[in-house]
């Protein structure tokens, strides 16, 4: 485990914020709480020895001078991550010593040892001639040429804003948000295909519910029902919340009026037009990816039974067809899997949807029907793929 100071003494004194602030440190000085770890390392800020021995081994000596001039940089190049950057520009030639000292203040100073910063990185070869003549390529830009320097510092400073507005130090991609779409137009985009997507997926959900109790219309009456059945729930699940809702339903009227009027579009329709939310689906409607153990109860074991229902029949010639019999159900494995998962979830998100409308009894009666059917189905299932087994066994 490995975590800042800060962070593990909030955690393991976290069930002290019930009391007053003042009891609170009373009682965390009078006893430590810890967890049971075998052991325990804590890092200290680098000394001025260590500091100076690594610079001195770098041949910078000078920078260690301006340092002890400056006591706040000096704290700052105490962590690891700054003495690291210092040692980096000095090795590249991209830090000038003598318009550093010019310098007065230590913002100053920070700012242009970042500068230098970026110009050795920059600029440095992250594949070597030496690395191209070994055979080490470039994966992604081995057929396109990179980025400008001014693309980059581009999108790194785009970045940089869009950490520091959501308070946040590291980057992932796999987090990004549509709230980086900064254009008017990307954002209309976003939200017609998330609105389109939701309107399909319920409105298909929705059809196919329905179908069993009415008579099939024809096809261009099912693309008309999906459509009608799916536009409030989509409409629903593009807002995602009341207010959102009536502020996107009246927009186009507000938009229209101040058209007329000529007058500025209110600040509120501004900033929130069109909706755009985070992505936390999995969240909402805890929605997951089955695991292996489910993925066997509820798939393997019914592609079994059909496997065993081919084999039942119990002639010879059957028996011959028992390679391309195994090829078959093979097949049919891959074929069947996402659809007998497609139809539990399906049903699972209906009840959800039913839940959401405020119909929560029926909501919840659903979700339970479901799982009650689908452990007596597994049940059902292990019972006859034992009675196949024995049968098959018996007659061979």
């Amino acid at each position: 485990m490995c975590s800042r100071l800060e962070e593990y003494e909030k955690v393991v004194r976290g069930k002290w914020q019930q009391y007053d602030r003042q009891e609170s440190e009373e009682i965390s000085l009078r006893q430590e709480i810890r967890l049971h770890l075998n052991a325990a390392i804590r890092l200290q800020p680098l000394t001025n020895k260590q500091i100076q021995a690594y610079l001195a081994s770098l041949n910078q000596r000078e920078i260690w001078e301006t340092l002890l001039l400056d006591s706040e940089l000096l704290k700052l190049v105490k962590t690891p991550l700054f003495l690291s950057i210092l040692g980096f520009i000095s090795f590249e030639n991209t830090l000038s010593l003598k318009h550093w000292k010019t310098l007065t203040s230590t913002k100053a100073r920070l700012e242009y040892l970042f500068d230098a910063y970026w110009e050795a990185a920059i600029t440095r070869d992250i594949v070597t001639p030496q690395m191209e003549l070994q055979g080490y390529r470039s994966p992604t830009y081995r057929r396109k040429n990179p980025p400008s320097r001014r693309q980059t510092r581009k999108w790194l400073v785009f970045l940089a804003q869009q950490l520091h507005r959501e308070s946040q130090t590291e980057f992932f991609i796999e987090e990004m948000q549509p709230q980086m779409l900064t254009k008017k137009i990307y954002q209309w985009q976003y939200w017609f295909l998330l609105f389109s997507f939701a309107v399909v997926c319920t409105g298909i959900i929705v059809t196919t519910s329905l179908l069993p109790y009415f008579q099939p219309p024809s096809s261009l009456g099912i693309f008309w029902l999906v459509l009608v059945l799916g536009l409030i729930p989509g409409f629903i699940f593009a807002t995602e919340s009341k207010p959102d809702g009536a502020r996107l339903i009246l927009y186009p009227f507000v938009t229209l009026f101040c058209w007329l009027f000529k007058r500025d579009i209110p600040r509120e329709f501004r900033q929130n037009i069109p909706i755009i939310h985070k992505i936390y689906l999995s969240h909402r409607l805890r929605i997951r990816i089955p695991s292996f153990q489910e993925l066997e109860s509820h798939v393997l074991l019914t592609i079994e039974i059909i496997r065993l229902a081919l084999f039942s029949f119990g002639n010879q010639e059957i028996d011959d067809l028992l390679p391309l019999r195994l090829v078959a159900s093979s097949f049919l494995l891959i074929y069947l899997m996402p659809i007998i998962l497609l139809i539990h979830l399906i049903h699972i998100l209906i009840g959800k949807i039913i839940y959401s409308f405020g119909f929560n009894k029926s909501g919840l009666n659903i979700i339970r029907n479901v799982n009650k059917i689908s452990y007596r189905a597994n049940l059902e299932i292990k019972n006859i793929t034992f009675f196949y087994l024995i049968v098959i066994l018996f007659f061979h």
